[in-house]
């Protein structure tokens, strides 16, 4: 027999999962917006109703047990949204086309990220001493294959977005550090999923 508190949330969410039926599915909570707090609003006040109805002289049990079995699952999706948005890296963005730059910080911020942008040399290097990355994304034909050494001693992860794609140009800049090497044209979410992908940094 199933008993703790653990059992009586395991029967409750049995419980509400059968009242509930298939339903129309639920939107997921993402990391990428706010929408986790009107989410956790609503969450909170159906959690109030439950207590509310408990405290009436004949309960409707089923009721009860519908809107707290929701109540939780939407709370843990709550949770593992803010969970996602504080595993956020740092990432560099070293980029001569600042339109391009721009938009791909947007994407990364929305992401849970923190991002700076450099479109030049010098302010990439600059930047890395004051903002100290985890993640770089480097057109490395602007940086060039020296200054990507010199980034590969800060940064943990280093990634090439570039228009180069010979094989020499991939070859020449995985031996001076980069991880991984992205081809352009390619779109900032394409970008931002690689980024979030990436294992945890130490």
């Amino acid at each position: 027999m199933t008993t703790g508190r653990r059992g009586a949330a395991t029967e409750i969410e049995k419980a509400g999962d059968r009242a509930a039926g298939p339903g129309p599915a639920r939107v997921p909570i993402m990391p990428d917006s706010e929408d986790f707090l009107p989410e956790l609003r609503r969450t909170l006040q159906s959690l109030h109703s439950a207590v509310h109805m408990l405290r009436q002289p004949q309960p409707e049990a089923g009721a009860i047990a519908f809107m707290c079995a929701g109540a939780e699952k939407r709370l843990a999706e709550i949770v593992e949204a803010l969970e996602q948005r504080a595993t956020g890296r740092r990432v560099l963005i070293a980029d001569p086309e600042r339109g391009w730059a721009d938009r791909l910080a947007e994407t990364l911020r929305l992401e849970g990220h923190q991002t700076e942008t450099a479109t030049t040399r010098a302010d990439a290097l600059a930047a890395c001493s004051a903002f100290r990355p985890e993640v770089v994304l480097l057109d490395v034909g602007m940086t060039g294959h020296e200054a990507a050494r010199s980034l590969r001693g800060v940064a943990a992860v280093l990634v090439a977005v570039t228009g180069w794609g010979r094989a020499d140009d991939r070859r020449l800049a995985l031996q001076a550090g980069v991880d991984h090497y992205l081809q352009k044209p390619i779109s900032p979410a394409a970008v931002a999923r690689l980024v979030s992908a990436l294992p945890a940094l130490a």
